[in-house]
C-alpha cells in the first residue's frame, strides 16, 4: 500500500479508484454518522428498520453510525431522504447547525424552481459583490483611521 501526505489529507491510500480521504470527507462522514443515529432514534427506528427502508442491512447502518463506513451515493441518498437530513450539512459539515440564517437561505434555495433560480442567481451575485465592496471600503477606512 502506497501512502502519501499533503496538507488537506489525513491519509491517502492508493485504492482501486484512486480516491483520497480528505479532512472534509472525514468531517462529513462523522457528521453523517452522528446525524443518522440522532434522526433514527428520534423516529424510533431500529437500525434494522432503517436499513430496510434504505435497502441495506443492519450492519451497514451500524458501520455508518460508528463512522466506519463510507456510504455509497445510493445509500447516502436513501438516508438523506428517509431521515430528512439537510443535504448541505452533509457536504458542508463545518457550518454550525445553529447558524439559522444560512439554514433558512438554503431551504429557500432548495424550494426554488429552475426558472426562479435563473432569476435569483444574478441578483445574489450582485448583492454579494456590493457587500464585499462595502467590507473592503470599511477595512480601508479603518486602516486610515489607525494611521
Amino acid at each position: 500500500m502506497n501512502a502519501e501526505k499533503d496538507s488537506d489529507t489525513i491519509y491517502v491510500k492508493k485504492v482501486k479508484h484512486g480516491c483520497k480521504k480528505t479532512k472534509g470527507m472525514v468531517m462529513a462522514l462523522a457528521f453523517v454518522g452522528s446525524w443518522v443515529k440522532e434522526k433514527r432514534l428520534k423516529k424510533n427506528f431500529s437500525q434494522s428498520t432503517l436499513g430496510k427502508k434504505v435497502g441495506v442491512g443492519k450492519r451497514t447502518i451500524m458501520d455508518i453510525e460508528s463512522n466506519i463506513a463510507n456510504p455509497k451515493f445510493q445509500i447516502l441518498y436513501g438516508l438523506v431522504r428517509e431521515l430528512k437530513i439537510p443535504i448541505y450539512q452533509v457536504f458542508y459539515p463545518e457550518i454550525p447547525e445553529e447558524f439559522e440564517d444560512r439554514t433558512i437561505l438554503f431551504k429557500e434555495i432548495e424550494d426554488c424552481s429552475d426558472k426562479e433560480m435563473k432569476i435569483i442567481l444574478p441578483m445574489v451575485r450582485e448583492l454579494r459583490g456590493i457587500l464585499k465592496e462595502e467590507k473592503r471600503k470599511k477595512k480601508l477606512s479603518q486602516r486610515r483611521d489607525k494611521l
